[in-house]
């Protein structure tokens, strides 16, 4: 296939696609001592590069299970306080812009969800930096169990990159949802679009 989900989004954050047929268990890391912020530091040994790259596998599933299972009550936790996140033409700056997302999907009512992903690709970029790539399968209706199964209304590229902070906790700086195949019910817009 010839094209480049990049160039949707507009911007590119130097994660590579790596998606394979990989069945989520894939860890690529890099030789780079440079940050990209002018300054070198030392690479993680392999041992601390399979950690780090478990550790951020593990925060992205526990997102998901968090927006899931508890309606996102413990989302902020999850960003940086001068996070990104692109929800595909959607973007959210900063925990305040996260929060009345969440706070909107809310208010609507019961909502039935599944953030389902596969084919996890971590790259470990630095002592605290790390990237993760993932295929997205998004399952969700309006109301509580049991609904009728449909498929998926978005199949969509989950892309992010992870700082870890001075308490040890990996956050988001920027959370990227790039939709490849859209149908039936619409995905939910973040208030004000």
């Amino acid at each position: 296939m010839d094209t480049d989900t990049r160039a949707d989004t507009g911007t590119d954050t130097g994660m590579g696609m790596g998606m394979g047929t990989d069945t989520g268990t894939s860890t690529s890391t890099s030789t780079s001592t440079s940050t990209g912020a002018g300054t070198d530091e030392a690479m993680p040994t392999p041992e601390e590069q399979l950690r780090i790259a478990q550790a951020v596998k593990d925060r992205l599933v526990e997102y998901w299970w968090d927006v899931d299972r508890d309606g996102a009550r413990r989302a902020l936790e999850f960003y940086t306080e001068d996070c990104v996140y692109l929800m595909c033409e959607h973007r959210m700056e900063g925990h305040a812009a996260i929060r009345r997302y969440y706070d909107y999907r809310d208010a609507r009512g019961p909502r039935l969800v599944r953030h389902v992903i596969t084919n996890l690709l971590a790259q470990v970029q630095g002592p605290d930096r790390a990237t993760v790539d993932a295929v997205l399968s998004v399952y969700a209706a309006d109301g509580v169990p049991v609904l009728p199964t449909t498929p998926p209304i978005m199949i969509a590229d989950n892309r992010c990159e992870f700082v870890r902070g001075t308490d040890g906790v990996w956050r988001f700086r920027l959370h990227r949802i790039i939709p490849l195949f859209r149908g039936g019910i619409e995905v939910l817009a973040p208030p004000g679009e």
